[in-house]
């Protein structure tokens, strides 16, 4: 792996200032696939003193997300303010960001700029012209960042360059010793495994987006076992559930549970008050139970939450799946 000498340096720096070790991180706020469209940093510097510089990228923040700079002042004390641009091809601003420095004598200074979409450009003071200055690598103590551009040299095929953890992306491998880009995943993948039988498998939409996991409707019968039902996305036993008894949504009122009547699970009741059907029958034998239908002379069935059919049984009417 080779290492690049990207920085941004500026020469005669006076005795006892600090060098800033200026660390550039793309924000969470960008996916992979916008980081690997950048191929241009802008620097400036305003403040104490002024400077300005720009780099081109080969291989965007393949290494953590990250780029390294190292910045050597002329002044040894004083406010400096570190704004970063960063470009695509084509010279679109893509992200930036800013962090302050205070210039000290001694050591190296560290700083980290975080690198966000939709950043508002500050207004700059100009910068000086650095067309004349020749370059100082000799910062004592620093680090020169890697570059990943020599990644795959001698790597066989298929090993990954730039790694990434967008589940909906694919990293960039090596291919005939070339670095090849993120890419995205057909629509469809599988990305955010459901959690269980009464919810869905979120997936990609092919734009490198991973959606949510979805709920299985209302009564979905998640097993083998009849009363095993998905009510609002929960595992449920509409035999002995009294807010989803014999399907989902009804639930028994005034403390009543959910019974057995006559070989179907409906709740008991003492008036058609407890009922969400309105309808507290008698016709099932030595219970009361709310019924799906009204409770005149000629009773006629009710739409059933939940799903369910209101099915004409024997004595009575009940929800079924």
């Amino acid at each position: 792996m080779r290492r690049a000498a990207i920085a941004l340096l500026l020469a005669g720096c006076a005795s006892g200032a600090a060098p800033v070790d200026l660390t550039v991180i793309a924000g969470m706020s960008m996916p992979d696939d916008e980081v690997a469209k950048l191929r241009m940093l802008v620097f400036n510097v305003s403040g104490t003193e002024a400077a300005s510089a720009s780099y081109p990228l080969a291989h965007p923040f393949s290494d953590r997300r990250q780029e390294r700079v190292v910045y050597n002042a002329h002044a040894q004390s004083g406010a400096l303010l570190f704004t970063v641009d960063a470009l695509d091809a084509i010279g679109n601003m893509l992200a930036g960001g800013e962090v302050p420095v205070a210039l000290t004598s001694g050591g190296a200074i560290s700083a980290t700029v975080t690198l966000e979409e939709n950043f508002v450009l500050p207004d700059l003071a100009p910068p000086i012209d650095l067309s004349s200055v020749p370059l100082d690598l000799s910062a004592p103590d620093l680090t020169i960042p890697f570059d990943l551009a020599g990644a795959c040299a001698g790597q066989p095929d298929g090993t990954v360059c730039i790694p990434t953890t967008n589940p909906c992306q694919n990293p960039g491998v090596c291919t005939s010793n070339v670095c090849g880009p993120i890419t995205n995943k057909s629509p469809g993948t599988v990305c955010a495994p459901k959690s269980d039988s009464c919810h869905t498998d979120g997936t990609c939409d092919g734009n490198g987006n991973c959606g949510p996991q979805g709920v299985q409707p209302d009564g979905y019968n998640y097993d083998a076992v009849y009363e095993h039902r998905c009510c609002k996305g929960a595992q449920t036993n509409i035999y002995t559930d009294a807010n989803n008894c014999g399907a989902c949504g009804i639930a028994c009122r005034n403390g009543n549970g959910c019974v057995n009547a006559g070989g179907e699970y409906q709740c008991a009741c003492s008036a058609s008050a407890d009922c969400w059907s309105n309808c507290c029958s008698t016709s099932v034998p030595t219970m009361l139970v709310c019924v799906p239908s009204s409770c005149g002379s000629t009773p006629v069935c009710t739409t059933c939450p939940g799903g369910a059919s209101c099915t004409m049984g024997s004595p009575h009417y009940y929800c079924h799946y």
